[in-house]
C-alpha cells in the first residue's frame, strides 16, 4: 500500500473510490464472497453558519472570522466501522481505517481493514442490491474514552450504535496568527486570533453507501459520511485595551437541565437515515457540560487585549435549547467568567442536531475573588474532588528577607519555609493576595499550644492560644482561630459564597501529643460555638458539594495512637505518620473507620549534586545526587531495590499509584496526595548521618569514670562505614553493652542517622512540580482521575526569589491545572440536602459576564 502525505487543506466534497490497483481490483463484476473494496467521501456541515475545523468550500469565504461553511477532511489513520446486512454470513462488518492516495494532484480515500489480520466485509448475493452503514470513529485511541459498540458486533442490533461524547475534548491543536493574517491551509486565520483545531475523533459521523447490479458501473463502493453531533463554536474575546493578557485555562460549555454530553444511541434506517436516542433525561454526575483544556506545551493560552481564541465543541446529537447553555472561562488563579448562550434582548434560538452555532464571549475580566468552585455540580461527592493545597501554609515569614530573596546556602543550608504567600494575611491587609485568592482550597498547618507564661509567683499556665507555628516559632500573635475567621469572611464574599475549603492540622511538641489534641480540640469548639454552621464533617462516601459550600472541613492529624473527643464539626486522621520518610503509601483512618490513602514522602535525594569525590562525606549515587543516610543504610542492611536512591522517581511512583487507584470505580477513601518535600543539602540535619568505630572499655584511675574509649567517625552513606569483622549482632545502635570487662572491644553505631530535618524546598519544587504538571495535564492519555487533597511546595507563586535569582516553582500553573481536572470527566455523585445542579441559573444576558 503506498503512503502519501496528506496534502495541506484537502477538501471532501465529493466522492471517492477505492485505487483499483492498490487493492487489486481487476474485474469490474465483484464476486459472492470477494471482499468489499470501499471509498468514502464526506458532506459538509450544510445550514446557515455551519463549519467544522478542517477546511472550507473553494468558493467559500475563507477567514476564520467571517466564514459561513466549512468541510471536514479525513485523517490518515481515522478509524471507521462498516455494516451490510446484505454481506455474506459471518462477513457482514468490519473495521477499517482511512487511507490515502493522490492522482493528479487530487486526494483520494479508501478504507483498508484495521488489521492484517482482520477479515473484510464480504459480498452476498451479487444480484441484489447492497446497502452499507457505516460509523465514525470506532473509537477514540485514549483510556478514557469507550469504544463503539454495533453494527453487527458486540452482541446487540445490527443497525444500532452505542456510543459516547466525554466531557473533555482534549488534544487539539493551538495554532497562533501573530500580528498578520496567517494562511492555514485554505483557511485563513486573521490577525492576533488563536485556533484550537480540536481532535476530529469527536465529529462523530454516520455513512451509508448503495450498491445496485442494475447500475454498478464497477464493483467498488462509496460510503458519504455526514457529521450527527451538534456543535458549538465559541470565540472568547480577550481583556480590553490596556488591561494585562490573560490565561486561559479552560473553556467550558455548562448545561442548566439537558444532559450535553454521555452515552447515546444512533438507530440506522434501510435508507440511511439516522434517529438517535439512549440519551439520558437527567443530569447525572457531570453530564450537563463538556470542557476543552487550553494548556498546551504545559502552559495556558495567553490573551492580550484585541486577540481572540476560537474552539469548538462536540455535544450530543440532539436539538439544545440555547437558554439552557452558558460558558464558563477558567482564567488565571482559579478564577472563572460565566456568559448565557441566549443574546441580549434576543428571542430563544434552538440548537439543531447538526448544526453549529458560533457565540462570541464578551471581553475577559478578572472577578474580584478566585471562584471556581462555583461551577461544580451541588450533587458531587467532595472527596471525588481535585482540591489543590499548600503544604506547611504559614512556614516561614512573609516579610522575612530570606523569603524576598536573602542570600541562603542552597547546598548546606536547611530552608525553614514551604510558602511565599499566605493562606490569609496576618496584618489584616486587603490589598495583599493569599493562596485562597490563588484557588488554593486546602491549608495544611503546624499548631503549637505548648506556649506557658507566668501564673503567680512560681507557676506557669498554657496562655490558651493554638499558636500557628512556621519555621521554628509562632507567626506572630496569629492563631488558628485567626485562620478560621479569614477564610470564612472570603467565603463570604459574594464572588466567593459557593467555596468550600479543607484545613489540616499538625501537631508540635511541646506537649505530649495527648495534651496537644484536647487543646486545640477545646479551642476549635470555641470557635465552632461562636461561628455555628460553618466547621463541617466529612463523610467521603456521601458529603456533596452542596453540603460544603460555604463550610471548612478541619482535618486534625492525630500521631500515633492518640485519640480525641470525636466531635462532630472536627475530622480525624488517626495514625498519621509524620515522618518524612514514608516510602509506600498510608492506609489511615477517618473519623468512623473510613479509609484514608496518603502520598507523603517529603525528604528526597538531590540532583543537583551530580558527581562523587573522593573528599566527599556524602552520599552519591550515578543518577540520582546526593542522597538522605536512611535510604544509604536500608539498601545495605535490608537489600532495599537500588532504584530507592532515586526518591525523586519513588515519589513520582507513589503519586502516579494513588492516581492508579482512583480509577477503581467503587474506590470511596479520602486521598491526600501530599506533593511537597525537600532535596537534601550537605547538612547532617538534612541528610542524616552515623557515628561509628571501635571502642574499648578502659579503666580510669583518675579521674574515677571508667569508659568505652577510642574515636568515632561520621559517616553519612553507610557504604562508608568499615563493618569488617563486625557484619555481626557483635555492634549496636549506640547502646552500652552491659557486663563489659575492661578491655573489652566494642563495635559501636550512634549519631544523628536519619535526621531529615529539611532542606532545599526550592529545589525540589523545581524539579517536582513539573513533573506533577505533566502528570495531571497527560490524564488524558491514561484516563483521568479525582486526585483527592493535593498539596504542594509554594502554592500560589510561580516564581521564588532566592539569592537574587528566580527559580520556576510553577505555583500558579499547576494548582490550576489540578482545578481544571475537575471538568475534565464525569465525577461520581451522591445525594445532597441542598438545591440540586439542575436548579442553576444563568439570569444576566448580553455582552456582560453573569
Amino acid at each position: 500500500m503506498k503512503k502519501i502525505r496528506l496534502l495541506a487543506g484537502a477538501l471532501l466534497v465529493i466522492g471517492f473510490t477505492a485505487c483499483s490497483d492498490d487493492l487489486d481490483v481487476k474485474r469490474e463484476v465483484p464476486v459472492t464472497g470477494e471482499e468489499v473494496a470501499f471509498g468514502t467521501s464526506l458532506r459538509n456541515f450544510e445550514m446557515p453558519q455551519s463549519r467544522t475545523i478542517y477546511g472550507v468550500p473553494d468558493d467559500g469565504e475563507s477567514s476564520v472570522e467571517k466564514y459561513k461553511e466549512l468541510t471536514i477532511n479525513w485523517k490518515e489513520g481515522d478509524k471507521v466501522r462498516v455494516y451490510s446486512p446484505q454481506a455474506t454470513a459471518g462477513f457482514q462488518s468490519a473495521d477499517y481505517v482511512i487511507d490515502e492516495e493522490t492522482e493528479g494532484g487530487n486526494a483520494h480515500y479508501f478504507l483498508v481493514k484495521d488489521s492484517h489480520n482482520d477479515t473484510g466485509v464480504r459480498w452476498g448475493d451479487v444480484n441484489t442490491l447492497h446497502r452499507f452503514y457505516a460509523f465514525y470513529p470506532t473509537n477514540i485511541n485514549r483510556n478514557n474514552y469507550t469504544p463503539i459498540k454495533g453494527l453487527g458486533k458486540d452482541g446487540i442490533d445490527p443497525m444500532t450504535v452505542e456510543a459516547v461524547i466525554p466531557v473533555a475534548q482534549e488534544k487539539g491543536e493551538l495554532v497562533e496568527a501573530g500580528n498578520e493574517d496567517r494562511n492555514i491551509g485554505n483557511i485563513t486565520l486573521p490577525a492576533h486570533w488563536k485556533l484550537i483545531r480540536p481532535d476530529m475523533t469527536y465529529a462523530i459521523m454516520a455513512g451509508h453507501g448503495t450498491w445496485d447490479p442494475e447500475s454498478a458501473t464497477d464493483k467498488n463502493v462509496t460510503i458519504n459520511f455526514k457529521p450527527i453531533v451538534t456543535v458549538v463554536d465559541v470565540v472568547v474575546n480577550g481583556p480590553e485595551d490596556g488591561a494585562n493578557s490573560l490565561d486561559v485555562y479552560r473553556v467550558t460549555i455548562n448545561s442548566k437541565k439537558t444532559p450535553i454530553v454521555g452515552k447515546f444511541t444512533a438507530q440506522f434506517a434501510e435508507n440511511g437515515d439516522v434517529t438517535f436516542g439512549g440519551m439520558s433525561e437527567t443530569v447525572t454526575e457531570n453530564n450537563n457540560m463538556a470542557t476543552i483544556n487550553c494548556q498546551y506545551n504545559g502552559k495556558p493560552t495567553t490573551l492580550g487585549p484585541g486577540e481572540k481564541l476560537t474552539l469548538k465543541f462536540f455535544l450530543l446529537p440532539r436539538d439544545i435549547d440555547a437558554s439552557e447553555l452558558s460558558v464558563t472561562v477558567q482564567i488565571n488563579e482559579g478564577r472563572v467568567l460565566t456568559k448565557s448562550l441566549v443574546a441580549s434582548g434576543g428571542t430563544d434560538k434552538t440548537l439543531k442536531q447538526g448544526e453549529i452555532v458560533r457565540v462570541w464571549t464578551p471581553k475577559l475580566t478578572v472577578p474580584k475573588s478566585s471562584n471556581w468552585m462555583s461551577s461544580i455540580p451541588e450533587n458531587v461527592l467532595f472527596s471525588q474532588l481535585s482540591l489543590p493545597g499548600s503544604k506547611h501554609s504559614y512556614t516561614g515569614d512573609l516579610y522575612n528577607q530570606a523569603v524576598e530573596g536573602g542570600e541562603i546556602d542552597e547546598n548546606g543550608g536547611i530552608m525553614q519555609y514551604y510558602q511565599s504567600i499566605y493562606v490569609s494575611d496576618k496584618t489584616g491587609d486587603p490589598t495583599r493576595v493569599t493562596q485562597f485568592d490563588k484557588g488554593i482550597r486546602a491549608f495544611d498547618l503546624k499548631i503549637y499550644n505548648g506556649k506557658m507564661v507566668p501564673d503567680g509567683w512560681f507557676d506557669e499556665k498554657w496562655d490558651g492560644i493554638n499558636h500557628v507555628y512556621a519555621g521554628g516559632a509562632s507567626v506572630g500573635d496569629l492563631a488558628i482561630g485567626d485562620v478560621l475567621t479569614n477564610l470564612k469572611n472570603q467565603m463570604a464574599e459574594s464572588d466567593s459564597k459557593d467555596e468550600a475549603c479543607v484545613v489540616m492540622l499538625n501537631y508540635v511538641s511541646p506537649p505530649d501529643i495527648s495534651t496537644w489534641l484536647s487543646r486545640l480540640e477545646s479551642g476549635l469548639n470555641d470557635w465552632n460555638t461562636a461561628n455555628p454552621g460553618i466547621l463541617q464533617r466529612i463523610d467521603p462516601a456521601k458529603t456533596t458539594m452542596g453540603d460544603m459550600r460555604g463550610k471548612i472541613a478541619v482535618i486534625i492529624n492525630v500521631p500515633d495512637n492518640t485519640t480525641g473527643s470525636n466531635y462532630n464539626f472536627v475530622n480525624y486522621i488517626y495514625g498519621f505518620s509524620s515522618s518524612v520518610q514514608n516510602l509506600e503509601l498510608q492506609n489511615l483512618k477517618l473519623n468512623d473507620n473510613q479509609s484514608v490513602r496518603m502520598q507523603n514522602l517529603y525528604q528526597v535525594n538531590n540532583p543537583d549534586f551530580e558527581t562523587a569525590t573522593a573528599a566527599s562525606p556524602y552520599a552519591f549515587r550515578a543518577g540520582a545526587g546526593l542522597v538522605p543516610y536512611y535510604i544509604t543504610e536500608q539498601v545495605i542492611l535490608n537489600g532495599k531495590p537500588s532504584s530507592y536512591y532515586d526518591l525523586i522517581g519513588r515519589k513520582e511512583e507513589m503519586m502516579n499509584d494513588l492516581f492508579d487507584e482512583m480509577r477503581t470505580e467503587s474506590y470511596s477513601s479520602l486521598v491526600i496526595n501530599d506533593l511537597a518535600g525537600f532535596c537534601v543539602t550537605k547538612n547532617a540535619g538534612s541528610t542524616g548521618s552515623v557515628d561509628w568505630g571501635k571502642q574499648t572499655w578502659t579503666r580510669h584511675y583518675w579521674p574515677s569514670n571508667d569508659s568505652w574509649d577510642g574515636g568515632l567517625t561520621t559517616s553519612y552513606d553507610f557504604v562508608n562505614v568499615d563493618m569488617s569483622g563486625n557484619e555481626t549482632a557483635t555492634f549496636k545502635w549506640d547502646v552500652t553493652p552491659s557486663g563489659q570487662e575492661y578491655g573489652n572491644t566494642w563495635f559501636r553505631l550512634t549519631g544523628g542517622r536519619d535526621l531529615g530535618q529539611g532542606g532545599n524546598t526550592v529545589a525540589f519544587a523545581r524539579l517536582f512540580n513539573p513533573v506533577a504538571l505533566n502528570a495531571v495535564y497527560n490524564m488524558v492519555e491514561h484516563g483521568r482521575v479525582p486526585m483527592g487533597i493535593v498539596l504542594m511546595n509554594f502554592a500560589g507563586t510561580d516564581k521564588v526569589k532566592i539569592n537574587g535569582a528566580n527559580r520556576e516553582v510553577l505555583g500558579e500553573q499547576l494548582p490550576s491545572t489540578i482545578m481544571s481536572n475537575n471538568f475534565m470527566f464525569s465525577l461520581k455523585t451522591g445525594t445532597t440536602t441542598t438545591k440540586s445542579s439542575s436548579d442553576t441559573s444563568y439570569p444576566k444576558e448580553g455582552n456582560v459576564w453573569d
